[in-house]
């Protein structure tokens, strides 16, 4: 049975190898101006990246 050190190494170039496959865009929200926007998302939208992406596809639909 492998050891942790030899699973810890596994899983980080795993984690190395999924993370070049990945594009991360960062939103930001001023916390007293976008109040209303930065409550909404936290509350009715759970999953904001799958969120984001089902909107992005239906604009490119239009």
């Amino acid at each position: 049975m492998p050891d942790e050190k030899t699973l810890k190494a596994k899983q980080a170039e795993y984690q190395r190898k999924y993370d070049q496959k990945r594009l991360m865009k960062t939103v930001s929200f001023h916390l007293e101006r976008e109040k209303e926007l930065v409550d909404f998302m936290q509350k009715e939208i759970p999953d904001f990246s799958n969120w984001v992406k089902e909107k992005i596809r239906e604009e490119m639909q239009k």
